[in-house]
């Protein structure tokens, strides 16, 4: 494994954009297709982990998808993915500062108009 070179949009970042970036990216998990399947959507892991909201993002470099849920139900949803998994899918956490954390601090901060849009 290579080392995470931080591109320049974070580098010009202020720290509390930069924590909040962390913070979504910590309480992510990777969840990888075990065949093919159509794109895996909010709707059907929520009814698949019995939790109310969940925020569902693709990473189309690899095919594979983040989950995570809002504050207060985050460590929940990462309990009922552990305990029982998501159905089709292997889980994982996100090695922090990894590609595939680099790949999805970039897609949090695009919505939040923290990343320059030049890149």
């Amino acid at each position: 494994m290579t080392d995470f070179q931080f591109p320049e949009w974070w580098l010009e970042l202020k720290m509390k954009d930069r924590n909040k970036i962390v913070k979504l990216c910590d309480r992510s998990v990777l969840c990888i297709a075990r065949e093919t399947r159509g794109p895996l959507t909010a709707d059907e892991v929520a009814k698949a982990l019995e939790v109310k909201r969940v925020v569902v993002l693709c990473d189309e470099t690899t095919g594979h998808y983040w989950v995570r849920g809002p504050d207060k139900e985050s460590s929940s949803l990462r309990r009922r993915i552990h305990d029982g998994g998501l159905p089709g899918f292997t889980t994982r956490q996100i090695d922090r500062y990894g590609e595939e954390w680099g790949r999805l601090a970039g897609k949090i901060a695009d919505p939040m108009g923290l990343r320059n849009s030049s890149e």
